[in-house]
């Protein structure tokens, strides 16, 4: 056997160099480089050392992570501070929830029909009805989180639609600004505070379809004539001609104030000031016995007076609201549209309100017009100095049949205030003092002096 002999090398290159005793020849060893490089140019390969399987390398993983994992379960159960911040960074806490304005939860429910039924989250809390006359509301405290609203309001549209407290980009419900609220009966809240949301349920006229819509125009069409009562003209009183002509009666006639409802505009909004025909009461409305449950709608429509004589014969199909005279004529012609409230219900059909304690329709009042009247008559009278207008109309006594108009003069020496009376479209002058104040108008008969002095109480 042949002796070995390893001579060292500095450390900076370590080298090992094999010598054969018996021929002298060196025998390259496999941990010399040179020697790898020389069995390389020798044309023979170096084989690597064998790769672990995969199953194995993955157990040995599997076998290092249990090890490790034991370590930090032993280290947590002996350290609390270990173990709390091990739990905290597996289960964070729950971020604090913001802190919610004075009234963020407090909703309003309104512009809802009457006799509409609502849930909130599948609950049915309670109907709609009985809360307001003129513009169903009522009012919500929610909880925090997504709330699902659900109304049913045949014929109007049903809304389904998402509410968040607080309020979240992804809400569909549909919110107005309070501002955009009328003053009007919310419960025991008195009106929508400036934290809290509006949501619009809809339910105004011109939601309405085309068919149910044009259902409704042919229900108060039909109302509206029987509305008025027929207003007795005896010989001497007056009443216009169609032409606005002041006529005296020689005969009994009868006279009926005229509502004529047109079409409404579909492109303007019911719930607007340009609205006629039938919009939406924008103002609050007192509720009273047997009007609860009811719609409150505003029938806008132009006025005329029908005049026809006992015998049925018609003496004037559509005299004007004001004579045809030229002192008169700066009365806008949107004088002659009257506005009158109406309560209508549905039941699967319009049924309009009916009962001893209302009117189906409330009688437009005139008042307005002989106060133009009278104001414009003062306008050509710069010598009357006047303190004081009072205008009271006929409801209850001569319902929309008239308003009298009294003027309190600032003369010390006057006897008593003027007295002028608007009736069946005439300016009329009712006491001696109006008389002289307006020479030009026409003095009232005796019947309708006494009309005038039942209106103002004496």
């Amino acid at each position: 056997m042949g002796e070995q002999n390893i001579v060292g090398e500095p450390e900076n290159d370590f080298q090992l160099e094999v010598t054969d005793l018996h021929t002298g020849a060196d025998i390259a060893h496999p941990l010399d480089a040179s020697a790898q490089t020389t069995m390389k140019r020798q044309g023979e390969e170096t084989t690597p050392p064998p790769r672990l399987p995969v199953r194995t390398r993955r157990m040995r993983a599997v076998a290092i992570g249990s090890i490790v994992l034991l370590a930090v379960v032993i280290v947590a159960l002996v350290d609390p501070a270990v173990r709390l911040s091990i739990t905290t960074a597996l289960h964070p806490p729950p971020a604090p929830s913001p802190t919610l304005l004075p009234d963020a939860n407090l909703i309003f429910l309104e512009s809802g029909a009457p006799w509409s039924t609502y849930s909130l989250d599948g609950q049915k809390p309670s109907p709609l009805s009985q809360l307001a006359m003129h513009r169903s509301s009522t009012w919500l405290r929610l909880a925090r989180g997504r709330h699902t609203l659900r109304v049913t309001q045949p014929p109007f549209p049903s809304l389904t639609c998402t509410i968040s407290v607080p309020a979240a980009r992804g809400d569909t419900c549909p919110i107005v600004g309070p501002q955009a609220s009328p003053t009007g009966y919310f419960g025991s809240q008195s009106s929508p505070t400036p934290n809290s949301r509006v949501v619009d349920l809809g339910a105004r006229f011109d939601r309405l379809s085309p068919a149910d819509a044009a259902a409704l125009l042919d229900t108060v069409r039909t109302i509206l004539p029987a509305a008025n009562e027929l207003i007795t003209i005896i010989p001497g009183d007056h009443y216009l001609a169609d032409d606005g002509t002041v006529m005296v009666a020689r005969t009994r006639l009868q006279s009926t104030l005229q509502l004529d409802l047109a079409s409404p505009d579909r492109s303007v909004p019911s719930d607007s000031a340009r609205c006629q025909a039938l919009c939406d009461e924008l103002t609050s409305s007192q509720s009273g016995s047997g009007m609860a449950g009811f719609w409150s709608l505003v029938v806008v429509a132009r006025g005329s007076w029908r005049i026809s004589a006992s015998d049925g014969q018609i003496i004037a199909a559509h005299a004007p609201l004001w004579p045809n005279a030229s002192a008169y004529a700066s009365i806008p012609a949107e004088a002659h549209y009257l506005r009158t409230r109406l309560l209508v219900d549905w039941n699967g059909g319009w049924q309009v309100a009916n009962g001893p304690d209302f009117r189906p329709v409330d009688p437009p009042t005139l008042c307005d017009i002989a106060a133009q009247m009278t104001g414009i008559l003062l306008g050509t009278s710069p010598q009357l100095d006047t303190s004081s207008m009072n205008v009271q109309d006929g409801q209850g006594i001569y319902a929309g049949h008239g308003c009298v108009v009294t003027l309190t003069l600032s003369d010390p020496s006057a006897t008593g205030p003027l007295a002028v009376y608007y009736h069946v479209g005439a300016l009329l002058a009712a006491n001696d003092a109006a008389h002289r104040a307006f020479p030009g108008l026409p003095v009232a008969s005796a019947n309708e002096q006494a009309q005038a002095r039942a209106i103002l109480g004496r």
